[in-house]
């Protein structure tokens, strides 16, 4: 049925525009609040950014870059209204909130699960369209049930980190489409996908339709379109653009460590290690690194000058 879904309960798109659902789950009636004020015109949306362009920070996105954004989506991946999908990412990210606004835009059955390093997929309807964080995927892929829901997925996007070679690499056993996405919070979720298995697999990620890239003097990428509502977002992502179109990414100018899908400023953290440092009697040089990690992609390291560890 054309709605939200969660653990049981059932709330259609109609009966939100009309009244205001009582649900006594507090993540599920905040997942509902956001779409009743989408639904019933809301112009403006705060949302909370992590890090690609800057400290984080809180930005407002309009309705209409909400909606440029989810019909991209709907378009480049071919979604229908007679798709189910999963919403298992956190709704305090863009993610989320644009995994909410695609199932309204084409009216599709949604069914939300609270955020978990392995999605309880258990008891759900056959899912066609699901969201995920690398964290995820890799749990998903450890057992023989989360291996069988995502081969029957139709369309599978990963986002929020990096993936590591033998990640990408056990994803050839699908043959359904899964694609890595590209983006942030200022670009309204992501504007450019990579497809990552199959005959199709590709090694750049491709911009969706609308989309303008440049470099500054940095090398680091810049985004414009209507989804940016043609203003320029500088990010400190550093890229190789390739033809038209297509770019590589490679790497963070600014350091910021993505762990696990939280981007973690190492500036941040220097102030606060050294207090805990000296209050144990360490004084010693440091820096604060994020290291390959094969669950996290990244993992916030402390590495110590010392010359006794004695």
């Amino acid at each position: 049925m054309s709605g939200l879904h969660f653990s049981g309960q059932y709330v259609s798109y109609k009966d939100l525009t009309h009244s205001k659902p009582s649900v006594s789950n507090a993540y599920f009636s905040s997942a509902l609040e956001y779409c009743r004020a989408y639904l019933s015109g809301k112009q403006e949306f705060p949302v909370k950014t992590s890090g690609s362009t800057g400290k984080p920070k809180t930005i407002l996105l309009n309705c209409h870059q909400l909606k440029l954004s989810a019909k991209m989506t709907i378009n480049a991946l071919a979604l229908t209204k007679a798709y189910k999908g999963l919403m298992c990412i956190s709704i305090e990210h863009i993610g989320g909130k644009m995994m909410l606004v695609r199932a309204m835009e084409l009216e599709m059955a949604l069914y939300i699960v609270e955020p978990a390093t392995e999605p309880p997929i258990q008891g759900l309807p056959g899912i066609d369209f699901v969201a995920l964080i690398p964290l995820q995927l890799r749990a998903l892929l450890a057992s023989k049930s989360g291996r069988n829901f995502l081969s029957r997925c139709k369309v599978i996007i990963i986002g929020g980190g990096s993936l590591d070679s033998l990640l990408e690499s056990k994803l050839d056993q699908f043959s359904n489409p899964i694609f890595q996405t590209f983006g942030m919070t200022e670009t309204v979720s992501h504007f450019a996908l990579r497809r990552l298995n199959g005959p199709e697999k590709q090694l750049h990620f491709h911009i969706l339709p609308g989309i303008a890239l440049s470099q500054d003097e940095r090398g680091c990428l810049v985004v414009s379109g209507a989804i940016t509502n043609n203003e320029a977002v500088v990010t400190n992502d550093l890229v190789e653009l390739v033809g038209t179109g297509k770019f590589k990414w490679l790497g963070r100018l600014d350091r910021v460590i993505n762990s696990g899908g939280y981007k973690i400023h190492p500036s941040t953290l220097t102030p606060k290690v050294s207090k805990v440092l000296k209050s144990v009697g360490i004084h010693a040089d440091f820096v604060i690194l994020g290291l390959s990690d094969p669950k996290w992609g990244l993992k916030v390291t402390l590495v110590l000058e010392l010359e006794d560890l004695t």
